[in-house]
Parts: C-alpha cells; sequence; structure tokens
C-alpha cells in the first residue's frame, strides 16, 4: 500500500490592541504508486497551506526620531496565506533526492515605509491593494560515495507589490551548489559553496533625481569552509568568504564584503 501523512496546527491570538485572529498550518504527503514491478525509486506528492498575521512593531507604531520618522497609529497587521504542491523523487537508499514544488502567496494590507519628499519624514503605512508572490524552486541532492555529498537548489520568483510592481530586493532568478566531503578518517571537512543571485530591483532615496528604483546587477559568491579536528577536544577551521573578491550590491548605496579569511580553533570539553 501507498505511505501518506498530514500535519497541522492551529494558533489563536488574542490581542488588546488589534482584533483576535486565528491563523493555521496544514501539510501532507501521499506516495504515489510506480506498479507491481519493484523499484529502485519512489516518488511522493506534498502540499502544504496556512496563513499568518504579523502585527506591526513599536517603532512602525510610535517612531524614532521624530524629525526623520513619525510613527503611525493607525496601523493594520498584515495578513498572508500561502499554498504549495510539488513531486519528490528519491532513490530508495535515499542517496539522490530530487524535488520540483510550484508555491503562491499573498499578502494583505503590507506594511511599508513612506518618504516625504519635501519634509524627508518617513512614515509607515498599510497598502491597499495585496501583494502576490509565485514561483518555482527545484532542488536535488546526492551522495556519490560515503564521503562526499553534493546539494543544489533553484528559485525562480514572480513577485509583485501593491501597485503590481517587481518588489525590490526579490531576485527573480537565484540557485546555489554546495559539496561537502569528509577526508583523513573523517577527521577533516570540507564545503565548497557557490550561490547565485540575479537581477533585482532596490528603492532609490536620491532625492534629486525623479526615478525611485534602481536596478542591482547579478552576482556569484564562492566560499570555502574547511575543518580538522586534531583532537577529541579541538578543532582548527579555515573559512574563506567572497573567495574571488566579487563586488557586489545587496542594498543600494552599500559596498558588501569583499575577501574574508578566518582562522581558528574551536574547544569542547
Amino acid at each position: 500500500g501507498t505511505r501518506s501523512s498530514l500535519a497541522g496546527s492551529f494558533r489563536s491570538d488574542k490581542n488588546s490592541n488589534f482584533s483576535n485572529s486565528v491563523s493555521y498550518n496544514l501539510a501532507f504527503t501521499v506516495e504515489l504508486k510506480t506498479g507491481e514491478t519493484k523499484s529502485s525509486w519512489g516518488s511522493y506528492l506534498h502540499a502544504s497551506t496556512g496563513t499568518g498575521v504579523a502585527n506591526p512593531t513599536f517603532f512602525e507604531m510610535f517612531g524614532f526620531i521624530p524629525s526623520s520618522f513619525k510613527g503611525n497609529k493607525d496601523l493594520k497587521p498584515e495578513h498572508s496565506n500561502s499554498w504549495d504542491i510539488g513531486i519528490t523523487v528519491r532513490s530508495d537508499d535515499s542517496r539522490w533526492v530530487g524535488d520540483v514544488t510550484y508555491f503562491k502567496a499573498n499578502l494583505e494590507k503590507e506594511i511599508f515605509t513612506a518618504y516625504d519628499p519635501e519634509t524627508f519624514v518617513a512614515s509607515s503605512l498599510n497598502s491597499e491593494d495585496d501583494s502576490d508572490r509565485s514561483g518555482i524552486e527545484v532542488s536535488f541532492s546526492a551522495s556519490f560515495s560515503d564521503a562526499a555529498d553534493i546539494t543544489a537548489g533553484y528559485t525562480y520568483l514572480d513577485s509583485k507589490d501593491s501597485n503590481s510592481r517587481t518588489e525590490v530586493r526579490r531576485p527573480q532568478n537565484s540557485g546555489f551548489i554546495r559539496v561537502i566531503s569528509m577526508f583523513h578518517a573523517d577527521k577533516g571537512t570540507g564545503v565548497l559553496s557557490y550561490s547565485y543571485t540575479g537581477e533585482q530591483a532596490d528603492s532609490e532615496f536620491v532625492y534629486a533625481t525623479p526615478a525611485d528604483r534602481v536596478d542591482l546587477d547579478s552576482y556569484g559568491l564562492l566560499d570555502i569552509d574547511l575543518g580538522y579536528q586534531i583532537s577529541e577536544s579541538f578543532t582548527v577551521f579555515l573559512s574563506a568568504s567572497n573567495v574571488l573578491d566579487t563586488e557586489y550590491v545587496e542594498v543600494f548605496g552599500y559596498r558588501s564584503p569583499g575577501r574574508t579569511l578566518k582562522l581558528g580553533v574551536t574547544a569542547s570539553f
């Protein structure tokens, strides 16, 4: 017969400042039959759905630095609902696993920061229209030997704000690949990872220009982490971030760190 699982949770919030709310999460997995013949792999259908509520923060409601950010006591909580469905394929020994998932999410009353170019004072507001996000995630992991594993993932994201514009800092394409290897009787561990972030938009706060958006270039980062257990209590490690010293921007106007090297020892007793 087929194997299946179902999980769920419900949450009730009582709030003195906002309306009481109920949120939930449901998820299930069903094994798909592969026929009467024995197979070295299996496939599974999985899906989930859920809702959530995020209340305004203290600073959004009451502000900070009155000359530059004014609070808004009339803010309403954000409400989100989402669902996803996908298929997982794995070998019987779980040495390789692949998954494809489609997801969709909706955000109501999204809280955003509005700037007044005349007074230079900012304040938080609730969006009148909904924000929508949808996309596809693809992942794969495999063990090629007892000492090496590889994991990779890719995400395509279509994210629109309440004005039907692409949301800021939400790249349409992103992905990663990671290789983990054990050596010298499993005393040593090596991790090689590469992450990719595609082109994305960001807010542009230069009031002297009419534009309020700017495009950020895509970039890739290579990281290396090495560790070796020299005794039962001590492990030496070397961590190299952004090995290729790539110049990239995550937030408009701020340069991100270049190549970083860390060498150290950890102790446990």
